[in-house]
């Protein structure tokens, strides 16, 4: 018997595991490729970056969560909680993998962090020097 088999880690569960990722994690990267193309455009300022960059995110939006799924989905007692289990593990590696690439865009794109505004006293104008006219 394999090491594998001792764990309970068959096939037939890496199988389904993957088969609920990938479709799941390729329609998320399908609905995000054109947004974040056209902000990779304006970030990179040239097509063959932008197309670079999106390719590169498509793949870790699907990467992410099949290794999320590939290394924690085994050893529960049920189908259900399996299944249950593998859906939480997607979730959470598309989550993360998101907010990742939202923080690498927010921080590439020059866009200024709000700022706290200043409650500092006005000044008032300088007083015109005499023998000036008055305006």
């Amino acid at each position: 018997m394999t090491n594998w088999m001792q764990l309970g880690v068959g096939w037939d569960e890496l199988g389904i595991a993957w088969g609920l990722t990938l479709p799941l994690t390729l329609l998320v990267a399908a609905i995000m490729r054109r947004p974040l193309y056209a902000m990779l455009q304006t970030i990179c300022g040239t097509d063959t970056g932008a197309r670079f960059w999106t390719a590169y995110s498509t793949v870790i939006l699907v990467v992410g969560p099949l290794f999320l799924v590939s290394i924690g989905s085994f050893g529960s007692p049920s189908l259900a909680d399996f299944v249950r289990r593998t859906t939480m593990l997607i979730s959470l590696g598309q989550i993360v993998t998101v907010a990742i690439m939202g923080i690498a865009v927010r921080i590439c794109s020059g866009q200024p962090t709000p700022r706290v505004p200043n409650f500092s006293a006005p000044t008032l104008p300088a007083a015109p020097p005499q023998g000036a006219p008055a305006e």
